[in-house]
């Protein structure tokens, strides 16, 4: 019994220890990935790469001019959100990256040595209903530049 219970706190001390090193990491609602992978934010949604020491915000959706579903459009539209990236531990600022990007043979942005690809935005827009800020969810993969 004494073994069992030596065994036990000592596996919990060791998780504790573990878990400490990773708290200079989060933010709350921060989510930790790796590279290449990708990743929903929701509206305020923090995400860390630890291996590139970034970190990256959703802060909002200035623009959604994507046709409707049930609608007849001249183009597709395009839906544009901001970003706020920090990249060891220095501010690069705030960014707008665009779906689809303009024009179609521009370069992707490098941002603090990565590029951060915007992949999907949803919901998408259907006639007649508004979206809230809050429903919004933003599709991202970064990679290294």
């Amino acid at each position: 019994m004494f073994f069992r219970v030596t065994i036990l706190i000592f596996f919990l001390v060791f998780q504790a220890g573990e878990m400490k090193n990773f708290s200079h990491l989060a933010f709350s609602d921060e989510h930790v990935l790796v590279l290449g992978e990708e990743f929903q934010l929701k509206m305020g949604g923090t995400v860390a790469i630890p291996s590139e020491n970034l970190k990256m915000m959703l802060k909002s959706i200035p623009s959604d001019s994507r046709c409707p579903e049930g609608a007849e459009c001249i183009w597709a539209g395009q839906v544009k959100v901001l970003v706020h990236v920090e990249k060891d531990g220095q501010d690069l600022g705030d960014h707008t990256l665009a779906l689809p990007m303009m024009p179609k043979n521009k370069s992707p942005e490098v941002i603090g040595g990565c590029i951060i690809t915007l992949s999907k935005v949803e919901p998408y827009p259907k006639m007649g209903q508004k979206i809230e800020p809050s429903d919004y969810v933003a599709s991202f993969v970064v990679t290294k530049a």
